[in-house]
């Protein structure tokens, strides 16, 4: 089942966000507020320009999260693109249709909110290949890449 978030759902979605921390290591280096973590994720649930939704299992706990917004994407264009800001399903729900459905439903609001396209990443660096392919199948295309310098 997929639901949007609610302010409620804050500290629940901490313990999933810490799971995806671990795992996605190096990418997950950046420093880590956990109270910064929650107030954005309360804000989030508030901001018509974001979408925070949850798929839940049959004993509705929270497996998995997409967090994403819809804004113009370059100054020069009033476009607006939906982004993601992170897909994350737990491991052992993964093959399932956990994040199919978070997929599905973040391509329905990034329609409803007029974006001209659908951004995924895959940034953390968690099984890039497998998700590669599951959204070249999804009719998503490669686009550019992503590098970068600690400082």
């Amino acid at each position: 089942m997929i639901r949007e978030a609610t302010a409620f759902d804050a500290l629940t979605v901490l313990c999933l966000a810490e799971s995806y921390i671990e795992e996605a290591g190096e990418y997950a280096g950046l420093s880590y507020d956990s109270s910064l973590a929650i107030g954005n994720m309360m804000l989030a649930t508030k901001d018509p320009n974001q979408l925070f939704i949850l798929s839940l299992n049959s004993e509705k706990e929270v497996v998995g999260m997409l967090w994403a917004v819809c804004v113009a994407a370059l100054p020069w264009s009033p476009e607006k693109v939906a982004l993601d800001q992170i897909v994350y399903v737990s491991p052992e729900y993964r093959g399932t249709r956990h994040g199919l459905d978070l997929l599905r439903a973040y391509e329905d609001w990034a329609e409803e909110e007029g974006a001209s396209e659908i951004r995924l990443s895959i940034a953390s660096g968690v099984h890039e290949t497998k998700t590669s392919k599951l959204y070249q199948k999804l009719g998503y295309s490669h686009l550019g890449s992503q590098y970068r310098r600690k400082l």
